[in-house]
């Protein structure tokens, strides 16, 4: 049984992998705890354009790139976005005639901490991921044409902060470079639940790690 699965919560269960969906993500991100790989993980989100930078692009013409802006920011408000391969296709390729090439990545909550208060049936997850129930079912299973990437030890929705690209707590665990792959995340759920064990030891913050699977859309 998955760690945080509560017994006694019928219909919950089947929420583990929770499909959090499509992602667009930025490219080529260092790994702060394995330099020579290239971190492929999900703490990738765009920091969208400040309002003066946004008039810096009118002011350049560049029309095209600031409604793109704002259509991506739409459909990854109302959450269309994740549940919707063919639009966010679409965005990143109108993004990479723009000059902003983008990965795009699917995400899964795999696994949460053993604390059945974090577990489907919890409060966090009828109210704080309730918003991702509809991508769930929308998708309603893992889509085909993805290539694995590998387990992230990260904060959920909407934050995605990674214990890997920011170590923080694991920053300090000289083991912990030696079990992640060349997209500096992990390849066996055992061995990020053992890690996600040591990053939550050690956390401060009231919301814990959780691991995160991590695909590439091809």
């Amino acid at each position: 049984m998955n760690a945080g699965v509560v017994m006694g919560s019928p219909g919950l269960e089947h929420l583990l992998p929770l499909r959090l969906g499509y992602f667009l993500l930025h490219p080529d991100a260092a790994c702060a705890c394995l330099p020579t790989a290239t971190y492929e993980g999900v703490d990738r989100l765009w920091i969208l354009p400040s309002p003066e930078e946004l008039d810096e692009l009118r002011a350049d013409g560049r029309h095209r790139l600031v409604a793109l802006w704002d259509n991506y920011w739409d459909s990854a408000y109302d959450r269309t976005l994740h549940a919707d391969r063919a639009l966010a296709q679409r965005l990143q390729q109108a993004f990479r005639e723009e000059g902003v090439p983008l990965d795009l990545g699917y995400i899964e909550i795999a696994r949460t901490p053993d604390d059945p208060e974090y577990g489907p049936g919890s409060t966090l997850w009828t109210e704080d991921f309730a918003v991702w129930r509809g991508v769930h079912d929308r998708l309603g299973g893992r889509p085909d044409g993805l290539r694995f990437l590998g387990l992230d030890l990260s904060r959920p929705v909407p934050t995605f902060h990674s214990a890997i690209f920011e170590p923080g707590p694991t920053r300090s665990d000289p083991e912990l470079p030696r079990h992640l792959n060349r997209h500096c995340l992990f390849e066996s759920e055992e061995r990020a639940a053992t890690f996600l064990i040591k990053a939550n030891s050690t956390t401060g913050s009231t919301l814990p790690f959780f691991v995160l699977s991590v695909w590439e859309v091809k």
